[in-house]
């Protein structure tokens, strides 16, 4: 989808991150039984977080487009950045099966101690293994915030 037929099919608001059908005002879009909101336009489906970027800047993202504060709906155009697979995978929701509660954290049951680790070049760093959880988890935030620099929670 280039910019110049969504800018005549739709209208985008930056600031709520709402799509709009031109001519008629309705909302465009649903993201009812999935995760991102999806526009169909000519029978395909398109992703709003991605039409929101080919909207705004022309071009469509070479990367992958992050919803920084993890809402998959949230489109308004601050909530959004290009990211590589990586950074986005850094910024993503806590795996349903995590049972610590934190990032990067996990019981080592055989020592009855919590281990620190965290994702570095696609492999996993160990740093640490600990008393309490809270100790695990401050190892693991630390890491973070020198490592994962575009993740506002990391600092």
């Amino acid at each position: 989808m280039d910019q110049i037929r969504l800018k005549e099919l739709l209208h985008y608001c930056p600031l709520t991150g709402a799509f709009s059908w031109r001519g008629t005002g309705k909302p465009a879009g649903s993201s009812k039984g999935h995760r991102y909101t999806r526009i169909t336009i000519s029978g395909k489906h398109h992703y709003a977080h991605r039409l929101a970027w080919v909207y705004v800047y022309g071009d469509a993202p070479t990367l992958h487009i992050d919803h920084i504060n993890r809402d998959s709906t949230d489109n308004r155009l601050e909530n959004l950045r290009q990211v590589n697979r990586s950074q986005n995978g850094q910024n993503s929701k806590l795996s349903s099966a995590n049972s610590s509660g934190y990032r990067g954290v996990s019981i080592d049951k055989r020592r009855n101690k919590w281990v620190a680790y965290i994702n570095l070049d696609h492999r996993k760093k160990h740093l640490g293994c600990f008393d309490n959880i809270a100790d695990a988890a401050r190892a693991y935030a630390t890491a973070a915030a020198k490592i994962h620099t575009h993740n506002p929670e990391a600092a």
